[in-house]
């Protein structure tokens, strides 16, 4: 009976460790260009690798000193699944509930990434959004 209720308090302290991104704070580009000229570079770079990759999450820290993941979900049945997205930024998991899009950069503190719907073929037609994750709720890690 110990034992298990070491268990259940070891899962309540780790879950308590995630913090959760407030997507209704994120800032939208309806236009690549309008993007910062670095994260451009890079997503451009992403969407070329998508094209040869299609099954890859990709990921990238323009800040070296940022070590920066996707961590991979849990394989639940499709009914079952939720629509969370997760990331490693040095040692602090992030939780982003909504289903969003590959690839993901993350520079100057923030999280960018695209439009549910881009892929290799059209991603200069559509939205990006950028998080700020500085400025992110229940934030009280330094990102770097």
């Amino acid at each position: 009976m110990k034992k298990l209720i070491m268990f259940i308090v070891a899962i309540f302290v780790s879950c308590n460790n995630v913090i959760t991104i407030d997507q209704s704070v994120k800032k939208k580009y309806d236009d690549f260009n309008k993007l910062p000229d670095t994260v451009k570079y890079f997503m451009k770079e992403l969407f070329e690798k998508k094209r040869v990759y299609n099954d890859s999450i990709l990921t990238y820290s323009i800040d070296k000193n940022v070590d920066f993941e996707y961590l991979k979900k849990k394989q639940k049945p499709w009914i079952f699944e939720e629509f969370n997205t997760q990331f490693k930024i040095n040692n602090q998991i992030y939780k982003i509930s909504g289903n969003i899009k590959d690839p993901y950069i993350f520079y100057d503190g923030k999280l960018f990434f695209p439009d549910l719907y881009a892929h290799y073929y059209n991603y200069l037609e559509k939205n990006f959004y950028s998080i700020n994750l500085k400025n992110t709720r229940n934030n009280k890690k330094k990102l770097y």
